[in-house]
């Protein structure tokens, strides 16, 4: 609790010294992000709970890697569509550099 303490004072502190920033964007799209993370942590949680995945090794490796792989994607999906700019940035990149391939 300390360091969101600390930390939403030197924001305060540093939107004052700048004469402002823009913290209702920040806010804005941290809840866009807090909201993608919620329905891609579900959306990973119930691949991984709703298939009868094998009990070996290989089938602990393909539940953890699909159930991570659909959670990132849906993070993705979710912050791209809300307009995020820096998932837009990212996912921008990463088409750039496969599509090169």
């Amino acid at each position: 609790a300390i360091n969101l303490i600390t930390c939403a004072a030197l924001v305060l502190a540093l939107q004052q010294r700048l004469g402002g920033l823009p913290l209702d964007a920040w806010a804005r799209d941290g809840l866009r992000l807090l909201l993608a993370a919620v329905l891609a942590g579900l959306s990973a949680w119930a691949l991984s709970s709703g298939l009868d995945w094998a009990p070996d090794g290989m089938g602990r490796i393909l539940q953890v890697a699909l159930s991570g792989a659909t959670g990132l994607v849906v993070y993705a999906l979710i912050g791209q569509a809300s307009g995020v700019p820096e998932v837009r940035e990212i996912t921008h990149g990463l088409r750039r550099r496969f599509n090169r391939r």
